[in-house]
């Protein structure tokens, strides 16, 4: 019961956090002996919300942004970055003028089990930003006693940088989506995707593409119908 009471004053999402590690306490203190019984059986677990996760920048927003960071500050720096490569804040942090090889970025990606090497081929938007903008370091961002960003130090920057621009409710992550959006209404495939993103499996790129692809496909549907049964209302005749 009391277990009850203070996972009812969560949020879903926290208490279904909490009941996980409450679990794997409860579970130690019976095999120990500590206790008798699981306190927690029974207690089902909160239904949380499907949300889409973070928000995907629509173009507009987009456009807001560039209007308010314009080229050779860091601010638009850190946005291409996120736009053109799709990389996730922990390689962002890391990625600087050696890994430009001519006309492709090559990164090593630091993810646990996706640490692969990525070519991806620079942007003519992105390469603009680059050379507009100062850089005499290791990495593109800095912070302002000129060290690299940490991952967390650069969310909570690129955080203000949005902020800025009166855009509270984008993200750098939800940049990246962008970019997974872009590409899918241009009519690449989840493979073209798994290219620039260097995903481990398709199936984690749904989440990004689901929108654009239905409305693609859709659009695809409703053309073929039309050129395939060209009648116009009132003409058909069976």
């Amino acid at each position: 019961m009391h277990i009850a009471a203070i996972l009812g004053k969560k949020t879903p999402n926290a208490a279904r956090n909490w009941m996980k590690a409450l679990r794997g306490l409860m579970k130690f203190c019976v095999e120990a002996e500590l206790i008798e019984g699981h306190p927690t059986e029974g207690i089902k677990r909160a239904r949380t919300p499907k949300t889409g996760g973070f928000h995907t920048w629509t173009e507009p927003e987009i456009a807001k942004y560039e209007a308010r960071h314009p080229i050779g500050t860091c601010e638009r720096l850190g946005e291409a970055l996120l736009l053109y490569t799709a990389l996730g804040r922990s390689d962002i942090v890391r990625f600087g003028p050696q890994h430009v090889q001519g006309s492709r970025i090559e990164l090593r990606k630091t993810a646990r089990l996706t640490g692969k090497t990525l070519r991806i081929a620079i942007h003519p938007a992105l390469a603009e930003v680059i050379a507009g903008t100062p850089c005499n370091h290791l990495t593109f961002l800095v912070t302002a006693y000129e060290k690299p960003l940490t991952a967390p130090g650069f969310g909570n920057w690129f955080r203000e940088c949005c902020d800025a621009a009166g855009l509270p409710h984008c993200t750098a992550h939800g940049l990246r989506k962008a970019m997974f959006r872009r590409i899918a209404k241009a009519g690449g495939s989840v493979h073209h995707l798994k290219g620039v993103g260097g995903h481990a499996s398709l199936s984690e790129l749904q989440v990004y593409t689901e929108d654009a692809y239905q409305a693609r496909l859709a659009q695809d549907a409703m053309d073929l119908v039309a050129r395939a049964f060209p009648d116009k209302p009132g003409t058909q005749t069976g």
